[in-house]
């Protein structure tokens, strides 16, 4: 994957090195589209990639030098590969004793992209997990907060820090980590076990006290086979930027089926905004509920058998 990424970088995207401007300036000219060389290039650095048996032609290939220009040596490309599992531990992408056959088995997680959403399948048993960092020395709360909701836009319940429980449902209060600057929240969800009359489970996360969103860094909420403890998907929100100054929540995500019975599946919403928090939720299930209020049936009316 890294040497078709590079070859898309080096033969599509910045081709002989351009600048950024240079680049823009061709891909405008071109309407998008790649030259014949370029294209023809591109192919052949994907065909030798594929080809590749052993580490010293996959880093020659890839251009991952030291700063001398050397090759790394094996114990230098070990003590990579190791800094990089302990990285992905520290950042949450995995943990420590997961079973990878079976995260490989499943496809791997995906990572959506706002509006994008992806089917359940026939999971049963899901853990949520949220987790955010902080400045250091600038600690803050960050709650997650599950609210349920009807077949008709209805608020029903909630699951948050105070209340950690419902049917079907069991949240693990705050978790912070003052050592590592991190929070993180975990929710179990049986959804077989929820309310029949429950359609959405949204999660939000909103900053507590006199916070705002803009202070959390990397927040971002993951949905896991509880079963196999397989990622299924991941949410990350693009924080410091603009649009979440001054802000007090983010809806992260909607879990949801069409029917009672029916599959469930997960979208990304990442809609913020500037009033809510876990001391009050009703600015934000005000909006909730006039998003998932179902949209009147038509009335017909019908006179002397003409439709009107």
């Amino acid at each position: 994957m890294l040497l078709i990424n590079k070859s898309i970088c080096d033969c599509l995207l910045r081709p002989n090195s351009l600048s950024i401007a240079d680049t823009c300036q061709k891909v405008d000219y071109l309407l998008g589209h790649a030259t014949p060389s370029a294209k023809a290039l591109f192919v052949q650095n994907v065909s030798e990639a594929l080809t590749l048996d052993d580490w010293g032609k996959f880093l020659t290939k890839s251009g991952l030098r030291l700063n001398n220009g050397a090759l790394p040596s094996p114990v230098t490309l070990t003590n990579w590969l190791k800094k990089s599992a302990d990285n992905s531990e520290y950042r949450g992408y995995h943990k420590r004793g997961m079973n990878f056959s079976k995260v490989h088995k499943s496809g791997g997680s995906r990572l959506l992209r706002k509006g994008e959403g992806q089917d359940l399948g026939a999971v049963s048993k899901i853990k949520l997990n949220d987790s955010w960092r902080w400045d250091n020395g600038d600690s803050m709360f960050l709650d997650a907060s599950v609210l349920l909701f009807d077949f008709n836009g209805k608020h029903k319940d909630t699951v948050d820090y105070s209340k950690t429980n419902c049917r079907g449902m069991i949240h693990s209060g705050d978790r912070l980590d003052h050592a590592n600057s991190k929070g993180t929240h975990t929710v179990d969800i049986e959804l077989h076990r929820l309310d029949r009359h429950v359609q959405s489970v949204v999660i939000v996360l909103s900053a507590f006290d006199d916070a705002t969103m803009e202070q959390a860094k990397l927040p971002n909420v993951s949905v896991v086979d509880q079963d196999s403890g397989a990622e299924l998907c991941r949410y990350e929100l693009e924080a410091k930027t603009a649009n979440l100054q001054g802000m007090k929540n983010v809806i992260m995500c909607r879990i949801w089926r069409q029917e009672h019975g029916a599959a469930w599946r997960v979208d990304a919403v990442g809609a913020v905004g500037a009033f809510g928090d876990a001391t009050n939720y009703q600015p934000i299930i005000n909006e909730l509920e006039a998003t998932y209020k179902p949209d009147p049936k038509p009335v017909v009316l019908w006179k002397r058998g003409v439709k009107k």
